[in-house]
């Protein structure tokens, strides 16, 4: 059927989530620019619908993926379909959600039942654990602000003692604060990587502290949270950063060994659920981490973003934590918390979707130009031209300057996907996401088209020049 789309199906068997990831992102850079093209991810254990199957965080890694590059393709229409066995009624039921227009991000087979990934508002009341008088709770891995935070929470509990178990040394103000809320506090200088190393430092702790109640475990991110978009893939060095992440999981599944505490809360990133452009690694590692939990019985918990004093009126405040704290625990048990501090599903939906009023394009109202630190000033050449008017469009403004910021134009991550979409079409070049990000004026940015440009040239005969230019 000709007017049928395209589908490209990605089926990955390996292990190792960072060539999976690798792979992905490629073949997502390769078909993301075509037209009527629908990419599936087509993945085995990635979620837990019966309770029965084998999760496997590598697979589950590609669902936040997924997420990202829905974003950062908005054309491509991007899903994940997980399934548990491979016969032909289940290839059949593939296929057929393959060639289909739905728009569901996340799907599961499980036999003849067709499951959708959602979420579901909690407000829990009864805990299912709590926090012990004269209890042991132990802190470990990348303890940040908000995980001192969290410790501080904890500590509000008469006689309760607080082991935080770091690749290096904290703050004395750290300590110092949970030692003041009355809490008795023991540190330990240990690699979270090494399970044979941490396993000893949990031994320490319960020789000293006692039998720990509760444990909360922060892995590091490191390079996974940096910005990255899918077209400037590195596959080495994520699948480099994914094996590490993924190794402090088992790390911390080997050291706990027979231990049984209450719960154990693995801290991940909101990105799963909500993606963000550039954010691909940080949105596998959280989902991967989510099915590492789901297979050993800990608790997830993705926290949004945290205000640590400045003017984000959304973030998580320190005050907030024991509320939000009390509540985690009444749901510790399930694979999944997630804390958002607005409704999540109009966030993800808000997260993937450009609203047309945000457009001046199709006969929209275009605005006057908002006030600005610096003077409009008219392009100079062709390019600032297209890209003046590129920006126009898309921003619903005007007249936009080539001095004028992107993003002081109330430009964000979706439009910028656009505009780098665009900037392929009319000169026939692929700059990355994070060029936008790096060059944000006209100026600027008609400077890096033109480098391109002369360097695309410099690597032509006469004859494809002068073809080239017309």
């Amino acid at each position: 059927n000709s007017a049928a789309p395209q589908v490209v199906v990605h089926a990955h068997a390996l292990h190792d989530a960072g060539a999976a990831l690798g792979s992905l992102a490629l073949l997502a850079d390769a078909v993301g620019g075509l037209d009527g093209v629908a990419l599936v991810v087509l993945t085995a254990g990635a979620q837990e619908v019966t309770g029965d199957e084998e999760l496997s965080p590598a697979s589950a890694a590609l669902v936040g993926a997924a997420r990202v590059i829905a974003q950062e393709y908005p054309a491509l229409g991007c899903r994940v379909v997980d399934v548990t066995d491979a016969s032909e009624a289940t290839a059949a039921r593939v296929a057929a959600e393959a060639a289909s227009d739905a728009d569901d991000l996340v799907v599961g087979y499980r036999g003849r039942h067709r499951w959708v990934r959602g979420f579901h508002a909690a407000n829990p009341t009864t805990p299912e654990a709590r926090l012990r008088e004269d209890g042991a709770y132990a802190f470990v891995g990348a303890l940040g602000p908000h995980s001192i935070a969290l410790a501080q929470a904890v500590a509000r509990t008469r006689g309760v003692r607080i082991a935080l178990i770091t690749p290096v040394e904290l703050q004395v103000d750290a300590t110092r604060a949970l030692s003041q809320a009355g809490a008795k506090v023991m540190c330990i200088a240990c690699d979270q990587c090494d399970a044979v190393a941490l396993g000893g430092a949990l031994d320490r702790v319960e020789e000293r502290l006692g039998t720990l109640q509760g444990v909360v475990y922060a892995p590091a991110a490191g390079g996974l949270a940096e910005f990255g978009g899918i077209a400037a893939a590195e596959p080495a060095a994520w699948t480099a950063q994914l094996a590490t992440f993924g190794a402090d999981l088992e790390a911390l599944a080997g050291a706990l060994g027979e231990r049984t505490p209450e719960f154990v809360l693995l801290e991940v990133p909101l990105a799963g659920a909500v993606g963000g452009v550039g954010q691909a690694r940080l949105a596998a590692a959280a989902t991967m981490a989510e099915a590492a939990a789901a297979r050993h019985g800990w608790t997830a918990v993705a926290w949004d973003r945290w205000n640590h004093g400045g003017d984000d009126p959304l973030g998580i405040v320190p005050d907030e934590m024991p509320a939000a704290l009390d509540a985690v625990l009444a749901l510790a048990g399930e694979p999944s918390v997630l804390v958002s501090t607005n409704d999540l599903e109009a966030r993800i939906r808000a997260a993937s979707t450009v609203a047309p009023a945000a457009s001046g394009e199709g006969g929209n109202t275009l605005y006057e130009r908002p006030s600005l630190d610096v003077e409009y000033t008219a392009p100079t050449n062709e390019v600032e031209e297209q890209l003046a008017e590129l920006w126009s469009g898309l921003l619903g403004i005007e007249k936009v300057g080539i001095h004028d910021d992107f993003f002081g134009l109330g430009g964000h991550s979706l439009l910028a996907t656009q505009i780098v979409a665009r900037v392929r079409d009319l000169f026939h070049l692929d700059l990355p996401l994070q060029s936008i990000f790096e060059a944000p004026t006209i100026s600027r940015y008609a400077l890096l088209i033109e480098d391109a440009i002369l360097s695309e040239l410099e690597g032509l005969t006469e004859e494809e020049a002068a073809g080239l230019m017309g």
